[in-house]
């Protein structure tokens, strides 16, 4: 297809000030769709420096729409019929970070959010692959992500609508999970995750307040390791139980892993079990669930909700408009959600934002704990660098392709299949005998998440875990200045000047900064200490005071701040890092 230059035009665009937010919609879907768009300035305004940025992309007449089926096997619509369905919408080819207008209107605008508005045709792999590589190329002089970003779809405009004007924070206390091994139930209030490798077998917390999630269960549970839990053994499928407890109106969060497509989610990994399932409507997707036995149950718990799917494969592919993550937003509440649009193997970015979500609850919202596994991934891909140059020479980068040491995304032609295949399956069989086996899989898997994935819903939105009452943080991390200027960064004035600054990592508990494998989902933190900047600064001429070539070179941009520690660091023990740099604040 031909790629064309992007239309950009500008809507209240001001200066940058730290804290801006961006949206970007393509010219079609900001008149479709305005409302949303509408609601999403309407609702950042008061807070934010708002620009709206509307882009032209090259499209392609889509491919006939698969006949919508319910999966009872009737027909939910004739899409055969020119009365009952419109023209197919067009699908995005081109959304070119290296366009001149894009990256010079974010290098311009700096924004600290970037919410990318589309409707179910545009969000496909091509526009989340392209978002990842825009999202990295604002500032080229360094490998990791320059904007806090997500994409906002829905299976309709008034889906969206309720999206774009959630504004009330969440504070999440309850869980439901579908993986027992992948939900750490000591880091919420309550909540319930079911084991995906042992049939008939659930995990529970409650607390006094809450003893009616154990009624709701049916079950018998008897205190088992699991600490502040109960193990429970519950009869036969566990889908109604599911069903039972996402309804619950005090769940607001989801956790699914295991076998997925785009249309389904099985409950059971190593065992036969029910299934989720998507049943086309004219209000939009419906949620149903199919238990082995007895009657196929709609789910409705419209209460806000974030929603991981860090261990499913397709999960987050929206493609089409009755898919698994447009039914989870249109019956489940969902209002944000991560997970991958391809099979993963990997699942070091996925699992990833778990080791952030849990090492320190509520001290990243869930949204910045997508960003910080990201930032992580990028980190040890700027670590093999070297590796990464060797294999995508080889011809086998994939559709990532190419060096990680600079924003350049060129690299081998290798299909997202063939990655597949060689790094899922060819590459972990070849690791456990050959050592550059295991390199290869290591740099194969870490390019193959880095645009795995996707983040739906407004970045800005503010929802994190209710502050750990059991266990506690595992570590605080804090920069302040010791010679320069104020520690206030809400100055009014701007101004350049050098100062001394210094990052202490103090561990509350024992941290264990190095994962076991890189689908870890025990070991905590399990990922380097990530501190959120308020963007206000700009860093440069950093010089590092190193006591020793040993230490870890920190790594420092205008939004995050990142210590690459390894091994462990004992309780009560703390690093600290000095650097020096010329620092910019902005107005």
């Amino acid at each position: 297809h031909t790629h064309t230059r992007l239309n950009l035009k500008f809507f209240n665009t001001m200066s940058f000030s730290g804290g801006g937010y961006c949206v970007l919609v393509s010219e079609a879907t900001s008149l479709s769709w305005k409302s949303v768009v509408d609601a999403l300035v309407d609702k950042h305004t008061p807070s934010h420096s708002v620009s709206v940025l509307r882009y032209s992309p090259t499209s392609c007449p889509a491919s006939p729409p698969p006949q919508r089926k319910q999966q009872d096997n009737t027909v939910a619509k004739d899409t055969n019929s020119a009365a009952a369905e419109p023209p197919a919408p067009r699908f995005v080819k081109s959304l070119s970070p290296n366009d001149d207008f894009v990256i010079g209107s974010l290098r311009r605008l700096q924004p600290r959010y970037l919410c990318v508005v589309a409707t179910p045709p545009e969000c496909c792999r091509t526009l989340v692959r392209a978002v990842h590589r825009l999202t990295r190329a604002i500032d080229a002089s360094q490998p990791y992500s320059d904007v806090v970003w997500g994409i906002l779809t829905a299976a309709s405009e008034a889906d969206a609508l309720i999206v774009a004007r959630e504004v009330t924070p969440l504070t999440v206390r309850r869980v439901v999970s579908g993986s027992v091994e992948g939900c750490d139930l000591s880091r919420f209030e309550s909540g319930i995750a079911f084991d995906e490798l042992v049939h008939h077998r659930h995990v529970e917390k409650y607390t006094a307040a809450g003893a009616a999630c154990v009624a709701l269960s049916g079950s018998e549970g008897n205190s088992n390791a699991v600490v502040g839990s109960v193990v429970c053994q519950h009869q036969g499928d566990s889908t109604p139980l599911i069903v039972a407890h996402l309804q619950n109106p005090a769940t607001n969060m989801i956790i699914t892993s295991g076998h997925a497509r785009e249309t389904e989610w099985n409950v059971g990994y190593r065992f036969k079990g029910g299934q989720f399932r998507v049943r086309a409507g004219d209000a939009g997707p419906q949620l149903v669930a199919k238990p082995l036995d007895g009657p196929t149950l709609d789910v409705c718990s419209p209460n806000p909700k974030v929603y991981s799917a860090a261990g499913n494969c397709l999960m987050a592919h929206v493609n089409g408009p009755d898919c698994m993550a447009l039914a989870w937003m249109h019956s489940c509440g969902v209002r944000q959600m991560l997970g991958y649009t391809k099979p993963t193997w990997f699942g070091f970015l996925g699992w990833g934002a778990h080791r952030y979500l849990f090492a320190n609850p509520g001290r990243l919202t869930f949204t910045e704990c997508y960003f910080a596994s990201m930032q992580a991934l990028l980190l040890r891909l700027e670590e093999v660098q070297a590796d990464v140059r060797r294999i995508g020479s080889a011809g086998g980068g994939g559709s990532s392709g190419g060096g990680c040491g600079s924003k350049g995304e060129s690299g081998g032609a290798t299909d997202d299949a063939e990655l597949y295949r060689r790094g899922g399956a060819g590459l972990g069989r070849a690791a456990a005998t050959n050592p550059m086996g295991e390199v290869e899989h290591r740099v194969r898997g870490l390019l193959f998440d880095r645009e795995a994935t996707v983040f739906y819903g407004d970045p800005a939105w503010v929802a994190r875990l209710a502050k750990s009452q059991q266990d506690g943080d595992y570590y605080t991390m804090d920069l302040r200045p010791i010679v320069g200027p104020s520690s206030d960064t809400n100055a009014s004035a701007a101004s350049t000047t050098e100062a001394l600054f210094e990052v202490v990592v103090c561990a509350i508990r024992t941290c264990t900064w190095t994962p076991t494998c890189p689908d870890d989902k025990v070991t905590l933190p399990g990922r380097p200490p990530l501190l959120m900047l308020d963007g206000s600064r700009k860093w440069t001429n950093v010089r590092v005071h190193q006591e020793s070539q040993d230490q870890p070179r920190l790594v420092l941009t205008p939004l995050f701040a990142m210590l690459p520690l390894t091994g462990q660091l004992q309780a009560g023990h703390s690093v600290t890092h000095r650097f020096t740099a010329t620092v910019e604040t902005r107005a």
